[in-house]
């Protein structure tokens, strides 16, 4: 925990802030393009998502 003691600082606070803001951001577009490919390869992802579940039954029943 670093920067708890400098959040008692102003400017490392601010500094802090936009670094948080930042991480934000870029997180959000991320997700963005990630949502914008899920939404042209949506056959795609129902059919990996298919698969981890028949895996996931697969792994849990004791055969």
């Amino acid at each position: 925990m670093v920067t708890f003691g400098r959040m008692k600082t102003g400017a490392g606070s601010i500094r802090y802030m936009k670094y948080y803001l930042m991480s934000v951001k870029s997180m959000l577009t991320l997700a963005g393009q990630t949502w914008r490919q899920l939404e042209r390869d949506w056959k795609a992802v129902v059919l990996g998502l298919f698969v981890m579940i028949l895996v996931l039954a697969g792994i849990s029943i004791p055969w």
